[in-house]
């Protein structure tokens, strides 16, 4: 008798997937439809179709361990998928790891055992930050506040400042929004969005004249691109909604910069964030970074973490 499935992997994780490695349980099953080094696009799909023939006394099952990683090779986006279709017994399609990517899968359907296996980005971040009593009144004598700068590596717009508790608690899920601004841009002047557009995914390309048109696809898949179809300089960015200590803070800039008329602009988001002590300030405001200290964390890697304050500079993990 044989055996006969298939694993249909649909790409919804907001990044261009690539197989990094497939194993297959029997070397002498037939396989086809995917292989190590094929790309899955995003919203993209790949099947792969198996079967195993086998005499009747001696039947034997077909099954697959799949690895997919971000397009870049990141060790931080990547899940491990297995599919067990014995001769006898029960099914399994599980998530073996996962790192910023999961999985949601289907129940089989007609013919031949076909599952499908929808994968996601994991949408939830939380930072927990912990302040003894002892260490709170000097903050607020000095006027610190805890202040966040999302995708830190080139970017100085600051998210938000919250007053410090002794326990803080920042949440965010990674769906992003544009925004367009005709005010001017300066240091220490908040951002005041003219339009927002959100959510909007990444590998687009978005036009801006007045209002932003439908994207058109980006060759790079982690990048938002702005092109000012206008004739006058407009600031451009993403937006982001922070949750922090009960309060939300939504559509904030978390990026901008200038662009001149019929200019274009390109921006990559990173769930990578600094954490620091800084006078109160709002939301969506451009600072001078040159001075600031700060603690550097990769949400995409831990998406919950907590750091604590020991009365001299934020640190990693919780007091003891």
């Amino acid at each position: 008798m044989a055996v006969e499935g298939s694993l249909t992997v649909e790409n919804k994780a907001n990044e261009t997937l690539y197989v990094a490695d497939i194993t297959f349980f029997d070397d002498v099953a037939k396989h086809e439809g995917i292989k190590k080094g094929d790309i899955i696009p995003l919203e993209g799909k790949l099947t792969l179709t198996m079967s195993n023939d086998s005499v009747l006394f001696a039947p034997k099952g077909i099954g697959v361990r799949l690895t997919l990683k971000g397009q870049h090779d990141s060790a931080n986006h990547s899940i491990t998928l297995q599919l067990e279709i014995p001769a006898v017994g029960p099914h399994t399609l599980e998530t073996l790891d996962k790192n910023a990517i999961q999985a949601s899968y289907s129940p089989p359907s007609s013919p031949h055992n076909s599952y499908t296996a929808t994968l996601s980005s994991m949408n939830q971040f939380e930072l927990f930050i912990q302040i003894p009593q002892r260490y709170l009144s000097k903050l607020m004598s000095d006027g610190k506040e805890l202040a966040i700068l999302k995708s830190p590596n080139f970017n100085n717009v600051l998210w938000t400042t919250i007053a410090p508790l002794e326990a803080n608690n920042f949440s965010w899920h990674r769906d992003i929004g544009i925004y367009a601004s005709y005010s001017h841009y300066q240091l220490n002047d908040s951002i005041t969005p003219s339009i927002i557009k959100t959510p909007a995914a990444p590998g687009f390309e978005y036009d801006f004249d007045g209002v932003f048109s439908a994207p058109k696809k980006h060759p790079v898949s982690n990048e938002y691109q702005f092109k000012n179809e206008t004739a006058q300089t407009v600031t451009f960015g993403l937006a982001h909604t922070l949750t922090g200590n009960q309060q939300s803070f939504e559509n904030i800039p978390i990026t901008g910069k200038p662009i001149a008329k019929k200019s274009s602009l390109t921006v990559v988001s990173l769930e990578e964030i600094l954490v620091f002590l800084y006078p109160k300030t709002a939301p969506g405001t451009p600072i001078e970074r040159s001075e600031i200290i700060g603690l550097k964390l990769n949400m995409d890697e831990t998406p919950v973490q907590t750091i604590h304050y020991d009365g001299s500079k934020l640190t990693v993990g919780a007091l003891e």
